[in-house]
């Protein structure tokens, strides 16, 4: 189960995709790209090490910069993601995004490859674990 601030920071990347990217998001918000990222990422508080959490002040103003409605930020609106990825695979999902078609092709290619070599040293291991 998601908490708050993973939902929060899911649907910032809602907010960055419909504002063209990081820039956009946050030249709306009224913060610096190396804020709304920090923001967005969850970065780590230095002194505890835990991922900073959205205050709730701060998700009424980026949703009154942006248009919507109180509490928008709360509520899931990633219903097309696996709700099982971490931060930093969401965080390389809007990289792949930013790929060209080419790309985004030898990318999966080479994870497809990547998958096939782990299924076979997953079965060559369930093997010798019977034996």
């Amino acid at each position: 189960m998601k908490d708050i601030d993973d939902i929060r920071r899911d649907n910032l990347r809602i907010i960055e995709r419909e504002l063209g990217g990081p820039s956009g998001a946050a030249r709306t918000i009224g913060m610096s790209p190396a804020q709304f990222t920090n923001l967005r990422d969850g970065a780590k508080d230095s002194k505890t090490g835990k991922p900073r959490g959205m205050r709730k002040e701060t998700a009424r103003k980026i949703e009154e910069r942006c248009h919507k409605p109180v509490g928008w930020l709360d509520l899931s609106h990633n219903n097309d993601a696996p709700s099982s990825l971490t931060s930093r695979q969401h965080a390389l999902l809007d990289l792949f995004e930013g790929l060209t078609a080419e790309q985004q092709e030898a990318e999966i290619r080479r994870l497809t490859d990547q998958k096939q070599e782990n299924d076979a040293m997953l079965d060559a291991l369930l093997k010798r674990k019977k034996a």
